[in-house]
C-alpha cells in the first residue's frame, strides 16, 4: 500500500516538475519561438483552434461589408467570410505560386476582386523569400543568400483606396510577415486607419525591434480603436471607437 503511495506520489511529483520546467522554458524562450508554439497549438489543439477560428470569423458583417484581406494566401479565410455574410472583398496576395491557388478558388465569386500584389507604406519592387505559408520580406534566418525568393510589387495603401474610391472597410485582416509594423504606421500617419472599422492582425516577432514596435503600435491604435481579442503571439483585433 505505502509502495503505491510512494509511486503515486513521485508520479505526480515529476509531472509537476515537468510542467514547472515547461513553464520556464516558455518564459524564457524568445518570442519568435513563443510564437511559432502558439501558432502550432492553434493547429493542432481543437478546442484552442475553434476559439482562434470564431474570432476571426465573427464579426456583424453584412452584403453591403467591404473586407480587406492583406496576406491572403489560398483566400481560405476570405472564403469563409463570403459564405457566411455574402460581402464584399478585396484579396491581396503577391507571391505568384500562392495567387494562383487563390484565383482557383475565388475566381467565381463575384463579390471578391484578387490583386496580385500586396499593399504597403509606399509603392516599390521588393524580394519575397519563400517559405510556404511564412514567405516574407523579413525572413526569419540571417542567412537570407540560401533562400529562393520571387521579385513582388507593393501598392501603397492610401493610393490603392483612392483608385479604387473606397471610403470605408468594415474589416481589415493583416496576416503579412513583417510587413504590418510600416503599413500600420502609414495608415496612422495618413488618416486612414479612422475609416476602418476592424484592424484584425498578426504581430509577427522574427521582425528586428518586434516586441517594440507592437507596444508603439498597440498604443497608437489605442488612439482611435479598442481592443476586442487578443490571443498574444496569434492574432488581435481592435474596433473603431464610437464617435
Amino acid at each position: 500500500m505505502f509502495s503505491s503511495f510512494r509511486q503515486t506520489a513521485r508520479n505526480t511529483l515529476l509531472g509537476v516538475t515537468h510542467s514547472l520546467n515547461r513553464l520556464a522554458d516558455l518564459l524564457y524562450l524568445p518570442p519568435a519561438e513563443k510564437q511559432r508554439q502558439a501558432i502550432l497549438r492553434a493547429q493542432k489543439d481543437p478546442a484552442y483552434q475553434k476559439l482562434i477560428q470564431q474570432a476571426l470569423t465573427n464579426f456583424p458583417l453584412k452584403q453591403q461589408s467591404l473586407i480587406l484581406d492583406l496576406g491572403a494566401y489560398h483566400g481560405d479565410w476570405t472564403h469563409t467570410m463570403v459564405e457566411l455574410y455574402h460581402c464584399q472583398a478585396h484579396v491581396f496576395e503577391p507571391n505568384p505560386t500562392a495567387f494562383r491557388q487563390l484565383g482557383k478558388r475565388l475566381s467565381n465569386i463575384k463579390t471578391v476582386h484578387g490583386h496580385a500584389y500586396g499593399l504597403a507604406h509606399k509603392t516599390i519592387e521588393a524580394k519575397l523569400y519563400l517559405q510556404g505559408r511564412e514567405s516574407s520580406l523579413y525572413p526569419a534566418t540571417k542567412h537570407r543568400e540560401n533562400l529562393e525568393f520571387t521579385p513582388i510589387h507593393l501598392h501603397e495603401a492610401k493610393a490603392f483606396f483612392e483608385r479604387y474610391r473606397i471610403a470605408w472597410v468594415d474589416l481589415m485582416k493583416l496576416d503579412i510577415e513583417g510587413g504590418e509594423y510600416d503599413l500600420l504606421n502609414h495608415l496612422i500617419e495618413t488618416g486612414w486607419i479612422k475609416k476602418i472599422k476592424n484592424v484584425l492582425v498578426q504581430f509577427h516577432y522574427h521582425v528586428p525591434n518586434a516586441t517594440e514596435r507592437i507596444h508603439a503600435l498597440q498604443k497608437a491604435l489605442s488612439q482611435t480603436h479598442t481592443l476586442t481579442f487578443q490571443e498574444e503571439y496569434v492574432w488581435e483585433n481592435w474596433r473603431l471607437k464610437a464617435e
